[in-house]
């Protein structure tokens, strides 16, 4: 019987893996992934592994559909015959995991789970933009009373979970220069200034301008959009 689920975060791309991630994946007798795109192919990192596919409970069309959906769940990872499993978390598992509310619920309280860091497209999307920052705040795309509040006190967001462009509006029209980072850090990474809705994985970066120009130096972008794949290789 399942007794430990290790939460690896597997970055926002295969290279940026870190070798703890790595390690556990080769020695796990199961992989837990959820039944939806990655970012990337997942085919080399799972090659000869038992896989488990568990929806998310995200994709229901109400609560009913919801709890049937983790009830689901919960008996396909209580019926393994192994001690311990990892789990796939995209970027690193701290942020906006969706074990507890969208694929296990109580279930996840009754087995041990342990976080394995991994890089997350948060901070990534800063490095790809060349963006120097001393603070940030990470908000859902949702979330825009939130981030209408935090804008007078935060000079750099990130917004995550984008499904339209109200709050990076709302940003611009309180002085904050918005760009996105569509598949941050693989072979179709796009930067641009306008948010395109051709791919679930976008984040926006927005940091605040005034008459003094940018508070936060932004030496990464030339022109309205760019192709930021790498000329070098890949480390």
């Amino acid at each position: 019987m399942l007794k430990k689920v290790f939460v690896v975060g597997i970055s926002p791309h295969p290279s940026l893996i870190t070798c703890r991630a790595l390690k556990l994946i080769e020695e796990a007798p199961a992989v837990l992934v959820m039944d939806t795109d990655y970012p990337f192919d997942l085919s080399d990192l799972l090659k000869g592994k038992r896989v488990i596919k568990l929806r998310p409970a995200f994709t229901a069309r109400d609560e009913e559909e919801r709890r049937g959906i983790i009830e689901e769940n919960r008996r396909k990872v209580l019926s393994l015959d192994v001690d311990w499993a990892v789990w796939l978390e995209i970027g690193t598992p701290a942020i906006r995991n969706p074990i507890r509310r969208h694929l296990l619920g109580e279930t996840a309280e009754s087995i041990e789970v342990e976080f394995v860091p991994g890089v997350s497209s948060v901070t990534a999307v800063l490095d790809r933009l060349g963006t120097i920052v001393k603070h940030l705040c990470v908000f859902g795309g949702e979330e825009v009373e939130r981030i209408e509040r935090a804008s007078e006190a935060c000079d750099v967001m990130v917004i995550i979970n984008l499904h339209d462009d109200r709050a990076p509006e709302l940003l611009r029209s309180k002085g904050f220069r918005v760009r996105y980072v569509e598949e941050c850090c693989t072979e179709r990474e796009r930067v641009t200034d306008h948010y395109t809705g051709a791919t679930y994985w976008v984040i926006a970066v927005a940091t605040r301008e005034d008459g003094e120009g940018l508070r936060v130096p932004q030496p990464g972008v030339t022109g309205s959009e760019r192709s930021s794949s790498p000329s070098g290789p890949r480390i």
